[in-house]
Formats: C-alpha cells, structure tokens, sequence
C-alpha cells in the first residue's frame, strides 16, 4: 500500500525533506520533536487524502505524541536543541523526483504545520484518538511504545472529514434559513 507506483519512502526520507525546508543561515530552526510530528503529519495526510502509507516505519505512542523511532534515534543526540541540519541533510535520503505524490503530501503538511512550534504540534496530537488510544491510561510522561497502526490513523482523520463536512453542511442550511 504505497503512494502511486512508488515504493513507500523511509521515515528518514521524510526526515530529510523536513531538513532541507528549514533556513538554518537565516536562523530558523527544527527540533527531533518537532520533526517527529512533522512526519507523523505526513503518514496522515497519505493515508486520509492517498489511502496509502507514505512509509512503512512503524509509528510509537511516546509521552511526548506521536514518533517514528528510527527517525529518533538518528537525532536523539540533539536531544531537546536544534538538529544541526547542515550536517544531518543526507543526498543518498533525497525522494525521488518523479514521485509528485509524495513531495505534494510532504508540501501540505509544511504548509500546515510547518511554521507551528513543536509543543504545538505535540498538543495537536495528544487530542488525536490514534494517539490518546494507543497510549492508553498510563499516566503523563510515563513511557510507551505502542504502535500507532496506519488503520488507526486513516479511521480517525476519516471521521474527522465525516464530522467537518457535515457541520459544514449543517452551518449552510443554518445560513440559508437564518437559523
């Protein structure tokens, strides 16, 4: 289940496109807390707009949200400061060019979430069902390793677009009927 007729790309693909979009000569900046929402987003979007997984590294229920763990430990010794993006940008991680698919799901997500902290992001996700689901009742900051399934993923952003479109509608026939 990949996006078109590519393969799925590695979490650190996805990794490396987020690297490349950050100014590091200009002073901006991106965390392995931030990049690990950042590419939770982009599974989210393949499979909610595509149907399909983006990549196939498996997504954890960790404390502080969502988080690929290969992509975390290729940037865990940054810790909580910036990842060095010049050193971490890696030509042999670049996305195919041909796969359109790919770089347009990768170009919403920045659009969206991009310019959003990391902390942000991490409360985005904590009010997510395929996070609050797979990382159960224990309590905060307790650790987890659950996986978060693509299904649950994909059945949860569903529902959302189900629940959008119909108050949408709803607040259209309000409008028309001065309600």
């Amino acid at each position: 289940m990949s996006i078109s007729n590519h393969p799925p790309l590695k979490a650190s693909q996805v990794a490396d496109y987020f690297l490349r979009k950050i100014d590091y000569s200009a002073g901006d900046s991106i965390t392995n807390l931030k990049l690990q929402k950042l590419c939770y987003f982009s599974q989210a979007y393949s499979l909610y707009l595509k149907h399909r997984i983006l990549f196939e590294d498996k997504i954890e229920a960790w404390a502080h949200g969502p988080v690929v763990p290969n992509v975390y430990r290729q940037f865990k010794k940054y810790k909580w400061t910036s990842i060095d993006t010049v050193a971490e940008i890696s030509n042999g991680s670049r996305i195919d060019p041909a796969n359109q698919d790919a770089f347009h799901i990768l170009e919403q997500v920045w659009r969206s979430h991009g310019q959003k902290s990391a902390r942000a992001l991490e409360h985005e996700t904590h009010k997510d069902a395929p996070w609050i689901d797979a990382y159960g009742d224990r309590s905060p900051g307790q650790a987890c390793n659950e996986e978060i399934t693509p299904t649950a993923i994909k059945d949860f952003y569903k529902k959302q677009s189900i629940g959008r479109i119909a108050w949408q509608e709803n607040a259209d026939v309000r409008q028309d009927h001065h309600i």
